[in-house]
């Protein structure tokens, strides 16, 4: 876990600081990657979910949500519109045989997600600087917050709990898939 850095150090932000430590700057680079996939995953499973809807309503299911398109799904700020959105489609199509799912996407699959979103943002909405102190480390300074010193466990942790959202929601997609099949 990073650490605040002591208030009696002194940092060098910008974005040289990465390029001094480029070892580190491609774990940055690796935790953009992997959110970036499991925003797609996202946006697939909302685009198949909409599908499934779709099917349903030609066959006499009635309009529940209003629903924006996939490029409009992919836009939405904050992070939590999305997520919401997903799941109240995922309880609008979800079949009663598959009821689990739900639950699977509220305790299983939400909860990684915002654990996910929240690592992935702290990396990268910042300003990453070098301390000669910690050489083997970058210091981040947040929109907001205290500074904080991220060595290579650090990312390395942020960049398992993007995987393990990535394994959770890769679950959920084939459980949907064999539910729709």
């Amino acid at each position: 876990m990073p650490f605040a850095l002591p208030a009696d150090k002194s940092v060098q932000f910008g974005p040289e600081g990465l390029l001094d430590q480029p070892a580190l700057a491609a774990r940055v680079t690796q935790i953009a990657s992997a959110w970036n996939l499991v925003d797609q995953a996202l946006a697939q499973t909302y685009g198949h979910l909409v599908a499934e809807r779709a099917r349903g309503e030609a066959g006499g299911g009635g309009a529940i949500l209003q629903l924006p398109d996939v490029e409009t799904f992919v836009t939405l700020e904050p992070f939590v519109r999305k997520q919401d959105l997903l799941h109240a489609l995922l309880r609008d199509v979800a079949p009663p045989k598959a009821a689990d799912l739900v639950t699977l996407f509220e305790q299983g699959v939400a909860p990684r997600l915002r654990a996910a979103k929240a690592a992935r943002d702290a990396v990268l909405q910042g300003v990453w600087g070098n301390c000669i102190d910690y050489p083997d480390a970058l210091v981040l300074k947040p929109i907001s917050g205290q500074s904080a010193v991220y060595r290579e466990s650090d990312f390395r942790d942020d960049l398992e709990t993007v995987a393990d959202a990535a394994e959770a929601l890769s679950y959920l997609r084939s459980r949907l898939y064999d539910c729709f099949v």
